[in-house]
């Protein structure tokens, strides 16, 4: 009867402890994907998020074609520059005011992709990379953050720069990669599944490519500080 009442508290036990494991995971880290951040992801990436819920490659578009390859302070803001449109929009959608610029076609994002980004931003709520609606405010204030860091550049150049400084700008030059790192760190891990083999060995040595950007702006960081120490 003991031995019965033991076994019988140890499954509890471990049902519990299961339990715990599962439910207190990362967000990001359970395989809960929806349909709306795989096609966020897609669009993110330079895919077509109409043609399936799988994150592909544009026909006849470079791997590196949208703005999610190209980040860091000297990429030109591209908040009045529109490109030429190679496709016609396949169907007329909503737009808001206020939408930001997809880089791949010069026009605005639709609402309904803006809402597939707001749900992608759930798991990666500090992801920088993730389109997103900002206030004449904010707009403002990250443009004045990129012209301080500019100035710093110079200075930096010119080793002028205070050790405050050097850790401010190397970081801010950081954080893209860190934020790309992220989300290509999820795709690979977690949506796999979804990618051609061609496309996964790709998004591989992007991620290689990406690990060494990290490493080499880490470097030059220690470099700058150790002169300015000096």
């Amino acid at each position: 009867m003991n031995s019965n009442r033991g076994h019988v508290y140890f499954f509890i036990v471990v049902f519990v402890v299961l339990f715990f494991i599962f439910y207190t995971k990362p967000k990001h880290q359970q395989n809960t994907t929806t349909s709306e951040e795989k096609q966020a992801l897609a669009l993110l990436f330079g895919g077509n998020p109409n043609q399936s819920n799988t994150i592909k490659k544009s026909k006849n578009k470079s791997l590196y074609d949208t703005d999610f390859w190209n980040t860091g302070i000297n990429k030109t803001p591209i908040d009045d520059i529109q490109k030429n449109n190679e496709e016609e929009p396949e169907i007329l959608e909503k737009v808001s005011e206020g939408n930001p610029i997809n880089p791949q076609t010069g026009l605005p994002y639709t609402d309904e992709q803006m809402e597939q980004f707001d749900k992608l931003r759930e798991k990666f709520p500090n992801n920088s990379l993730i389109p997103k609606r900002i206030s004449p405010e904010e707009k403002k204030a990250e443009e004045e953050n990129l012209r301080k860091m500019l100035e710093i550049q110079s200075k930096i150049s010119a080793k002028k720069a205070t050790i405050e400084e050097i850790e401010m700008y190397y970081n801010y030059q950081k954080k893209p990669f860190l934020d790309r790192l992220e989300l290509l760190e999820y795709v690979l891990a977690e949506l796999k599944e979804d990618l051609s083999e061609d496309l996964k060995s790709q998004y591989e040595q992007v991620l290689k490519m990406n690990k060494e950007q990290i490493k080499n702006i880490e470097e030059q960081k220690n470099i700058m500080l150790k002169s300015a120490k000096n």
